[in-house]
Order: C-alpha cells, then structure tokens, then sequence
C-alpha cells in the first residue's frame, strides 16, 4: 500500500489497542479520526475479545503539558482553566495542605520544562512529587472535548466515541523525552465494556 492509500492505521497487541492515526489525506480534526478509524476500531476491539479477554486502549495525551501550563497563566474565572487545578492552587495559597506548595512546583515543572527552584533538572524526584497531580490533570484533560487548537484529546475522544471510559492514567507510561515534553508521560488508558 502507498501512504495515501491508507485512510487509517493502529496497533492492538493482545487486548491492548494504541496508536490510532490517520492517513495523509485527512485534516486530522477529531471527526475526521472518529470517521475513518471508528469501522478499524471495532474490528480490534472484536480481534480483542476472541480470547474472552476485556479489550483496553492507551491513548496519547498530546498537548496535556500546554493545556496544563496554559491553566497555570490562566485567572480563576477562565473557561478553559482545569478544575482540578484551581483546586491545587486554591489548597497551595491557604496552607490546607502541607505538601500542596511541592506538588504545584512539581506539575509547573513539568508542564513548562523549567526544573523547580532549587533543582537543575526535571527528574525522578519531580515526577514522583507530582505524580497523583498529574494524573488527575491527565484524566480531567482526557475527558475533555477537543474544543481548541492546542487540546488533542483526538485520540481519547475517539475510545469515548466507541464506548470506551477511562480505566486509569498511566504515570510516566512513554518515557521519550518529546513526550514528556509534550505530556509528562502520561497516558489514558480506556477498557471496553
């Protein structure tokens, strides 16, 4: 097959469905993707449930750090603001929890790439302060529409679509330096009813 000729594509290994793209042809948007890859979709999940195994999907969170750092500059009243993240900030500024100020250094950490104050690079000690942080942020991004030009929850959306709900987040689930760059490693894993 040459590259225009594919419409869609993705990987199932066993009962675990991930990496859902589309063709060169399409725009990319999420109806194009619900469009051309819903029919490859329900073909996996069916491969997947031969065996009597519950089919899941892992989905990208690409653009869960811009949403996150954009929440971050945002005010309080901002529409596109994360819930979970007024939250934090509301915990962090009235001392209601002790390690709120940590945890709000270490999702700003890796949303932005900056490391924290007193620490020359985002390691191991960042993602594991900010580890229960992030995931919340991941699976409230993971349930969001894909409304803006920088959400691309397309991925996600598109297990929504099939019937899928979000299982879990996967922490630090891609460890490639882009992509945790791009969402802090975490993935949203989805299991199918």
């Amino acid at each position: 097959l040459k590259e225009a000729d594919i419409i869609a594509s993705l990987y199932a290994n066993r009962n675990i469905i991930f990496g859902v793209k589309l063709g060169s042809k399409y725009n990319n948007d999420d109806n194009d993707l619900v469009e051309a890859a819903m029919p490859l979709l329900e073909a996996a999940l069916n491969d997947c449930a031969v065996e009597g195994e519950q089919p899941h999907a892992l989905a990208a969170l690409n653009g869960l750090s811009t949403w996150v750092q954009s929440s971050l500059e945002n005010n309080e009243d901002a529409s596109s603001s994360s819930n979970v993240l007024k939250e934090m900030k509301s915990n962090a500024e009235n001392n209601n929890d002790p390690n709120s100020k940590v945890v709000l250094e270490a999702i700003t950490a890796i949303a932005t790439g900056i490391p924290r104050p007193g620490h020359s690079v985002i390691g191991v000690g960042t993602y594991r302060d900010g580890k229960d942080a992030w995931q919340a942020l991941a699976k409230e991004y993971a349930s969001l529409p894909t409304t803006d030009e920088y959400y691309n929850t397309k991925e996600a959306t598109l297990y929504r679509t099939a019937g899928g709900e979000i299982l879990n987040i996967e922490h630090l689930a891609d460890t490639n330096e882009a992509y945790l760059k791009e969402a802090g490693g975490a993935m949203a894993r989805f299991i199918f009813w």
